[in-house]
């Protein structure tokens, strides 16, 4: 078997590619690939790039061709790989891809400036949210079993007010 620079890169993307699979947190951790992709994105894109570059490069096509072929394959497979990541970690974390601001709820754990609990009344929504207090009018506290409104998201936290304060 002869070594090209896609055989290598290839078997080198497939070795990165296990171990993010296996301690792809840890890799991830390390920032490491701090541009926006995952170490699974990374080893994707490789092992593509090395089996499209040995697939065409057996067809004796030009070697600038080649190149660019396997360049062209590898990036639209590494976007297409971190688009799915994106959207599994989106689901994972809790951040949904519809707004919750205007939504209206209750209180299930008291909510302060640091930390609380609301449930809101979206069918969407099936878990209670982690929620902070929007410090609109001095409110620095909403007891369990107020009903609230979400003025603002943030991450994973619904920013709420008491639905009383807002029309006095």
């Amino acid at each position: 078997m002869e070594f090209t620079v896609f055989t290598i890169l290839g078997i080198a993307g497939v070795m990165l590619l296990l171990a993010s699979l296996i301690v792809g947190e840890i890799l991830d951790s390390f920032e490491i690939f701090d541009f926006g992709c995952s170490s699974a994105t990374i080893g994707a894109a490789f092992a593509v790039f090395g089996l499209i570059g040995e697939i065409v490069r057996q067809s004796h096509l030009p070697t600038a061709l080649v190149w660019v072929l396997a360049l062209v394959v590898s990036a639209a497979v590494g976007f297409a790989v971190q688009r799915i990541i994106n959207r599994i970690e989106r689901a994972e974390t809790g951040v949904a891809n519809y707004s919750i601001v205007g939504m209206q709820g209750e209180v299930t754990v008291r909510v302060t400036d640091k930390s609380g609990e609301v449930k809101l009344e979206d069918n969407r929504e099936l878990e209670s949210r982690l929620a902070r207090v929007a410090n609109y009018k001095n409110t620095n506290e909403i007891p369990k079993g107020t009903r609230v409104v979400v003025l603002e998201q943030k991450g994973v936290h619904a920013i709420v007010e008491p639905v009383a304060t807002l029309f006095s």
